[in-house]
């Protein structure tokens, strides 16, 4: 009888099911994500705008953005990861959504830590990776080269360390969420605030406990907290020769906090209701209800409504708040549903019903989110890629827009963000679309007009519509000789 039960606690040991839903996590994430990663998203202009400095440092050129005058370097984790990774795999648009997957995989596996540190029962975590994969803003993120995908699992790697230090007040744990903090903050400088908010919770708690000693443990974010500050005015400076542009500095505005909040609301409440709003009313439930995850779900709440008052002079950003919110929301969600589920009054019916109601949640957000990406978009960026290589040689001079530029990394390029004191009276090629001709938010309209007003000197090599681009046109100088 000795021998056999230890035989099956062998077994036990060996088929652990948190392993299995982790690993089947990672299965679904991986098929959900690669089939469609070249092609179901056109490419940002932040990707480029990332992408670019990882490109130059990899080439020798430094930690610069050659595409504009100045960006993209100074939140410098994420073009680090991404030239690591195409030192290793190759320099191409592919390879730098690929760096972006893996984050997502590595993002699973601290969502997985995470729901070890909550005691998550099976269904809870079969219900918490089910929404992590189906929402609309984590496919987004994990798809594209924007600095999200880092920020997405140094966030959740803080949230971590700070869910185990407000049980075991060590500082190892601190230590862990302080260079969190420094990872995440300059992966984005949004992040800094959101760790503001997390120090306050923990000092908080450390009062209403009376722990003085753990005081002064939050010396080690506050630190950080200053190393990151220094570290974006010592880049701007010595990488953009600039002071105004760090991300976290200049960026408050009475006036426009207003307008800010309406903009933030439409954003995170309207366009991504469908699970923000559920995330919003978990979140005050567990405020209400659960002592030992409320400090979490009340920085979820204060932050996605103070963000925009604290970034109010950067409108077209003060919708972002949205990763921020729903990568805290998920870790409430994971708690909040182990708790339900495992509530000793609980019946079977109401078991089920929660699991029903939550598995048509994550169903509906999974179908909204790709019906969306289909009907929008299409099959276009291979294509492009291979046609583009075809046509344009290397170490030409293009003007064209930044989006493109992932298309043809080895050529020169004169984008219409440069915005450089010398514009090239000549360029060997240009690849002008007419969704961006439009688009004068984004164009510098005498670079632009430059270019029109000389494209009788160039013959057109080039076109195709896209629904992702508009119609593309390629222009070849008459001198260039084929």
């Amino acid at each position: 009888m000795k021998g056999l039960n230890q035989t099956k606690n062998t077994s036990k040991q060996i088929f652990n099911w948190n392993v299995c839903l982790l690993l089947l996590a990672l299965l679904i994430f991986a098929l959900n994500q690669l089939p469609f990663l070249l092609d179901i998203r056109p490419i940002k202009y932040d990707e480029a705008w990332y992408l670019n400095p990882a490109y130059n440092l990899l080439n020798g050129n430094g930690l610069v953005n050659d595409l504009v005058g100045s960006g993209g370097n100074v939140n410098y984790i994420g073009p680090m990861l991404l030239a690591g990774v195409m030192a290793l795999f190759g320099q191409s648009l592919l390879v730098a959504r690929l760096t972006a997957v893996f984050c997502g995989f590595v993002a699973i596996l601290v969502l997985h830590l995470i729901l070890n540190e909550l005691n998550a029962d099976r269904r809870a975590r079969i219900l918490t990776f089910a929404i992590f994969l189906s929402i609309t803003i984590i496919n987004s993120v994990f798809r594209n080269v924007r600095p999200e995908f880092a920020v997405a699992i140094f966030v959740l790697i803080g949230l971590l360390f700070a869910i185990r230090y407000s049980r075991t007040h060590t500082w190892l744990d601190m230590a862990g969420l302080s260079i969190s903090i420094y990872l995440a903050s300059c992966s984005h400088p949004f992040s800094l605030y959101l760790f503001a908010l997390v120090g306050c919770a923990l000092l908080w708690k450390i009062i209403q406990n009376k722990e003085w000693k753990c005081i002064y443990q939050l010396i080690l974010p506050i630190l950080s907290a200053a190393l990151v500050v220094i570290t974006m005015i010592y880049l701007n400076k010595f990488l953009n020769d600039a002071t105004d542009s760090s991300g976290i500095m200049h960026r408050f505005s009475v006036e426009n906090a207003l307008e800010a909040m309406c903009i933030s609301m439409k954003s995170v409440f309207v366009r991504h209701g469908v699970y923000t709003i559920p995330f919003l009313l978990v979140n005050v439930f567990s405020v209400v209800k659960y002592k030992e995850i409320r400090w979490l779900a009340s920085i979820n709440i204060i932050f996605v409504f103070t963000f925009p008052i604290v970034f109010s002079s950067d409108l077209h950003m003060v919708g972002n708040s949205i990763l921020y919110f729903s990568l805290g929301s998920l870790v409430v969600c994971g708690y909040a549903i182990n708790q339900i589920l495992c509530h000793a009054k609980i019946t079977y019916k109401q078991q089920i019903l929660t699991l029903c109601c939550i598995s048509l949640f994550c169903l509906g957000n999974y179908v909204l989110s790709m019906g969306y990406n289909f009907h929008r978009y299409e099959k276009c960026n291979s294509i492009l890629a291979t046609e583009i290589d075809a046509i344009i040689p290397d170490d030409v001079l293009i003007f064209g827009s930044i989006r493109f530029w992932p298309f043809k990394m080895h050529a020169r390029w004169f984008c219409e963000m440069n915005r450089k004191n010398e514009v090239p009276n000549v360029y060997d090629y240009l690849i002008i679309s007419s969704q961006d001709i439009s688009s004068q938010d984004e164009l510098n309209p005498k670079i632009l007009k430059n270019v029109l007003e000389t494209i009788e000197n160039y013959d057109k090599v080039y076109v195709r519509e896209s629904k992702q681009y508009g119609l593309i046109s390629i222009y070849k100088h008459k001198n260039i000789i084929k």
